[in-house]
């Protein structure tokens, strides 16, 4: 079992996929209650984790590319750095998150194999399909976490809770009456 006080998660760069990622979160907080958690993502869904009670701290990394974004980057590896991390965790195969992370010196980097990334624990991506959730507990499994719990849990604060039922009482109708459909 990994042994970790201080650990940093490596998000999913789209919104369906950082909520497959609350499973994860769950487990890796129930396999280690003491420990400090954080979670790298990009700003557009800072408030997907703000509210999760999974995690300690969560920290903007931009997903910009090119010469402008390499200070953003480098500036990130002195801010992680500087934090102490003992491990962390990529929840998709990224040679520059893992790079990143060797360079601030963090000793354990578990992830997904492939893309010729820099981690000392990697884990083959499951052989048949599975859920996109299914998948990522697998990380969650290589560290230690006994019989992960695949149920989703999603935190709103009490302001923007408040806001939707104003606009579903604005709209007719209520909580138990709705329906919502998002394409895309």
């Amino acid at each position: 079992m990994l042994k970790a006080n201080h650990i940093l998660i490596f998000e999913l760069n789209w919104l369906g996929d950082i909520l497959f990622s609350f499973p994860f979160l769950r487990a890796i907080r129930r396999t280690f209650p003491e420990a400090r958690i954080a979670c790298a993502v990009v700003p557009r869904y800072l408030e997907l984790l703000a509210n999760n009670p999974w995690v300690d701290d969560v920290y903007t990394l931009s997903d910009r590319r090119g010469l402008l974004a390499l200070g953003e980057k480098l500036a990130f590896v002195r801010k992680i750095k500087k934090e102490g991390f003992d491990a962390c965790f990529f929840l998709k195969p990224s040679k520059t998150k893992s790079s990143m992370a060797a360079f601030a010196g963090i000793p354990e980097r578990i992830g997904f194999a492939g893309k010729g990334a820099h981690l000392t624990r990697e884990v083959q991506p499951p052989a048949a399909y599975l859920h996109r959730a299914d998948g990522i507990l697998k990380l969650a499994e290589a560290a230690g976490a006994e019989n992960p719990d695949g149920t989703y849990e999603y935190f709103v604060n009490a302001e923007n809770e408040k806001k939707a039922g104003e606009m579903l009482a604005g709209a007719g109708g209520g909580a138990r009456r709705t329906v919502a459909i998002n394409p895309g």
